[in-house]
C-alpha cells in the first residue's frame, strides 16, 4: 500500500502540474472549510439574539429579517466557494489525468520491443488508456466524498411533519425548481458525457492503431504525427471535462440558493411560531438541521474499498509501464569507415531461449537488389528485424559505412505483414506526411509511383479500411512498395513483396524494383528468386542456411 501511495506521487510529479496549484487548492479548501462553518456558527448567534428579544419582550421583525439576510448571504458565499474549489480540485484532477494519458502514449510510441513482444494488444491498451481513466477513482474519492441515503428523506419528512406540517410544504414546494434546474442540467452533463466518449473511442482507435503499426511508425519517424493525432482527441477530453465540471458547480450553486432561500423562509416561520410562543425554541436548530437533509436524500458518500483497490493496482501498472525501457533505433548497428555499405558479421538471436538466427554473416552492397533467399521459417524475416533493431542480438553485430550515420532515415520498411492506416491510398503513402503537410513534390513522385505500380488516379482517393480491409493484398503490397520508395531512405527493405501476385503486378513490382536499385540499396526477402530479377544483373545474391 506504501509502494501505491509512492507510485500516485511518482504520478503526479510525472504531470505537468505546479506545485503552487497544489498550495492555492489548498488555501482555496481552507477558506471553503471556513464559510462550510461559519452559517452554523451565525445561526447559534441568531439563535442567542432570540433569547435577548424574548427576555426584553421585543418584537423587532425587521431586525429578524436582517438577521436571517446575512444568514442566507453566507451560505450562498459559502456555497460558491466551495463549488469554485470544488471545480478547481476536479480542474487539478484532470490535469494529471491529461497529462499521464498524453506521456502514456508518448512512452509508447517510445517503448522498447521486448516489452511489446511479452504483451498482447489488450493489456497495452488497458495499461495506456483503461488505467489513466482510473485514477479518477482515486482522485474523485479524495475530493467528494458525501452521498446520501434514500431512507433517511422518509425519517426526515416523518419528524418534520411532527413539528409542523407548513415547514414541510415549504420545503416541497423547492422541489420542482430543484427538479427542473437537474433535468437541465443532466440533459447538458449526457450531451457532454457523449463528446466524452467519442473522444474516448478515437483514443482508443489511435492507440490500437499505434500499437499495430508500431513498425512502420519507428521506421518512417511518424512518431511526432502519432503524438500530435492522439493530442488532438486527448485535448478534446480534457476541455469537455473541464467544461462538464464547471456545469456541475453551476448547477450546485443554483441548488444550494434554491435549498436555502426555502430553508430559510423554513426557519423564519419557526422563528415567527417561537416569538408567538406557539411552538418550543429547540425546535428552531431541529427544523435547521432536518431541512439541510431534506434535500440530500443521498448523504453519506463512502469511499469503496474495492473501486479504491481497482485505483491503486492501476498506479502500479502505470508505473511498471513508464520503467520499461525506451527503444533504441539503429540499437545493433556500428558504423565504420572501412565498411562495405552494410557488412553483417556472424549475428546470432534468441528469444525466449530458442534460437530464431545462428552465426550468420553476408555483405550488403549498394545500388544493387541484395536478394536474402532460402526456405520458410530459416530466419530471413528475423535477420531483417535485427537490422531495424526489432530484434535484440545476442551475438555479432551490423557494421554500416560511415556514410550512412548522418541520414535522416536509414532504412524504409515493407513488411511481411502489410500494416496500413484506416484513410485513402495516397494517405497511406505519404506517411508520416498528412495531406495538408506534404510537399508538392513528393505528392507528384507518389501519384507516378502508383501509376507504375499499377494503381489508377480513380483509386488514389479510395479509402483502404481499417488495416487495408477494403483492398486487394496485392494493393497493399504495391502501396506498401511505393511507401517505402518515397521514404528517401538510403536502403529500402522489402520482405516477401512479390509473394502471393499474379504475374502482371508482380512484373509491375519487380520493374519498379529494378528502376530504383539504380540508385539506391534494396534487400529483397523472398523464397522464390525471379528470373527477371536475375536478368537484370544488378542483383547480390545471399543465401540463408540452417546451421
Amino acid at each position: 500500500m506504501k509502494k501505491s501511495f509512492q507510485n500516485i506521487y511518482k504520478l503526479i510529479k510525472m504531470s505537468d502540474v505546479s506545485g503552487l496549484s497544489f498550495i492555492g487548492l489548498v488555501f482555496l479548501g481552507v477558506i471553503s472549510s471556513l464559510f462550510n462553518i461559519l452559517p452554523i456558527s451565525y445561526l447559534k448567534k441568531i439563535s442567542d439574539q432570540l433569547f435577548l428579544l424574548l427576555e426584553s419582550k421585543s418584537y423587532e421583525v425587521r431586525k429578524i429579517i436582517i438577521f436571517f439576510i446575512i444568514y442566507l448571504i453566507i451560505i450562498i458565499a459559502g456555497t460558491v466557494i466551495r463549488n469554485v474549489f470544488c471545480y478547481f480540485s476536479s480542474k487539478y484532477s484532470n490535469r494529471v489525468i491529461y497529462s499521464i494519458r498524453k506521456l502514456a502514449n508518448n512512452k509508447l510510441l517510445l517503448v522498447d520491443y521486448k516489452y511489446i513482444h511479452k504483451s498482447d494488444k489488450g493489456k497495452i491498451i488497458n495499461t495506456v488508456y483503461n488505467n489513466t481513466a482510473r485514477l479518477e477513482v482515486i482522485f474523485s474519492t479524495a475530493l467528494f466524498t458525501l452521498i446520501s441515503d434514500l431512507l433517511d428523506l422518509l425519517w426526515i419528512s416523518f419528524f418534520i411533519s411532527s413539528i409542523s406540517i407548513w415547514v414541510l410544504v415549504f420545503l416541497i414546494i423547492g422541489l420542482p425548481l430543484l427538479l427542473y434546474f437537474a433535468l437541465c442540467s443532466g440533459q447538458y452533463q449526457k450531451k457532454l458525457a457523449t463528446k466524452r466518449i467519442d473522444e474516448e473511442k478515437n483514443m482508443i482507435n489511435n492507440i490500437t492503431q499505434t500499437f499495430i503499426n508500431l513498425d512502420t511508425i519507428r521506421v518512417f519517424s511518424g512518431e511526432k504525427r502519432e503524438a500530435e493525432y492522439f493530442e488532438n482527441h486527448n485535448r478534446g477530453y480534457y476541455k469537455t471535462s473541464n467544461t462538464a465540471d464547471k456545469s456541475l458547480s453551476s448547477f450546485y450553486v443554483i441548488q444550494k440558493t434554491i435549498r436555502s432561500l426555502a430553508i430559510c423562509v423554513s426557519l423564519g416561520y419557526i422563528s415567527i411560531g417561537i416569538l408567538s410562543n406557539n411552538i418550543s425554541f429547540g425546535s428552531l436548530l431541529a427544523i435547521s438541521m432536518y431541512a439541510e437533509r431534506f434535500y440530500s436524500p443521498v448523504a453519506n458518500v463512502v469511499r469503496y474499498y474495492q473501486m479504491i483497490q481497482k485505483g491503486l493496482a492501476s498506479v502500479d501498472d502505470l508505473d511498471n509501464f513508464f520503467s520499461e525501457d525506451n527503444f533504441v533505433k539503429n540499437r545493433n548497428v556500428t558504423f565504420n569507415k572501412k565498411s562495405d555499405w552494410i557488412t553483417v558479421n556472424n549475428i546470432s538471436v534468441k528469444d525466449n531461449k530458442s534460437i530464431l538466427l545462428k552465426n550468420f554473416s553476408c555483405k550488403i552492397i549498394d545500388k544493387k537488389i541484395n536478394i536474402v533467399s532460402g526456405q520458410s521459417g530459416i530466419g530471413k524475416t528475423t535477420f531483417i528485424k535485427s537490422l531495424l533493431g526489432i530484434h535484440q542480438l545476442s551475438e555479432g553485430g551490423f557494421f554500416l559505412n560511415e556514410k550512412l550515420k548522418n541520414s535522416k532515415n536509414i532504412f524504409s520498411y515493407a513488411s511481411q505483414d502489410i500494416e496500413l492506416y484506416n484513410g485513402t491510398v495516397l494517405e497511406n503513402v505519404i506517411y508520416p506526411d498528412s495531406l495538408e503537410t506534404v510537399s508538392q513534390d513528393k505528392m507528384s513522385r507518389a501519384t507516378k509511383l502508383l501509376k507504375k505500380a499499377g494503381i489508377s488516379d480513380s483509386k488514389l482517393i479510395q479509402s483502404v479500411g481499417e488495416d487495408g480491409s477494403e483492398i486487394s493484398g496485392g494493393e497493399k503490397k504495391r502501396i506498401a512498395l511505393v511507401r517505402a520508395i518515397l521514404s528517401e531512405s538510403d536502403i529500402i527493405i522489402l520482405d516477401e513483396i512479390t509473394s502471393n501476385l499474379d504475374r502482371k503486378y508482380k512484373n509491375k513490382i519487380e520493374d519498379l524494383i529494378i528502376d530504383i536499385s539504380k540508385d539506391k540499396c534494396i534487400i529483397l526477402i523472398t523464397h522464390d528468386i525471379s528470373n527477371k530479377l536475375l536478368a537484370s544483373k544488378n542483383y547480390n545474391l545471399i543465401k540463408l542456411e540452417r546451421r
